[in-house]
């Protein structure tokens, strides 16, 4: 993702970016629409288009006191309706591009459903200038209900080589610095050996 965005970075810098990862970390905080669409609006909250509708729905939401908090659905129809200003303007026409990565982190059931159900809504919209870029492992829920949709999703296979090496990477930064006193060398090798044997359930 990061070189995704630096790519974005030096290309256009008038193209807007935003990005959320699904951590497997943060389940409580992270594994949700509303977390997911509150991240998003607040990366592209400096342009005027998103900017306008989230000051209108702060005022909305702090007409009483104590003042409420949005819907889910208003932050959604917030976002949804400030891309289509954006991407439809000729003036601001710019891409937009939206990362959401390891959508598979999302246990199974109402939660993922939801994110599921505004990526399929975000696609019907069919917004100029949008490009969203969804990671997942293959789950069939996942891949089943998207290709439903009336926008076409582009599936791309990494090449499984290629994630044991990034996997690789993480698990070694881990066990070298997130761990006080050090781990012994010999139960950082089991469980180097373990995870590369359960890749497919990170």
């Amino acid at each position: 993702m990061e070189a995704i965005c630096r790519s974005r970075d030096l290309s256009n810098q008038r193209d807007l970016t935003a990005r959320f990862y699904f951590s497997f970390e943060n389940f409580s905080h992270q594994h949700s629409l509303e977390s997911l669409l509150k991240s998003i609006i607040q990366q592209l909250s400096f342009a005027p288009e998103i900017f306008s509708g989230l000051r209108d729905l702060y005022e909305e939401n702090t007409k009483t006191w104590p003042p409420s908090s949005p819907s889910t659905s208003s932050l959604q129809e917030l976002l949804i309706s400030g891309l289509k200003s954006r991407c439809s303007n000729e003036k601001t026409t710019r891409n937009v591009f939206l990362i959401i990565d390891a959508l598979d982190e999302i246990p199974k059931g109402s939660r993922r459903n939801e994110v599921i159900k505004f990526l399929k809504d975000l696609a019907a919209s069919s917004i100029p200038f949008l490009h969203v870029l969804v990671t997942s492992r293959p789950k069939s829920d996942i891949t089943s209900r998207l290709s439903g949709t009336k926008a076409s999703w582009i599936v791309l296979n990494v090449d499984k080589a290629a994630i044991r090496a990034d996997i690789g990477i993480y698990v070694n930064n881990i066990l070298e610095t997130d761990f006080e006193p050090p781990l012994p060398d010999d139960t950082k090798e089991k469980i180097r050996e373990r995870l590369a044997k359960d890749q497919d359930g990170m």
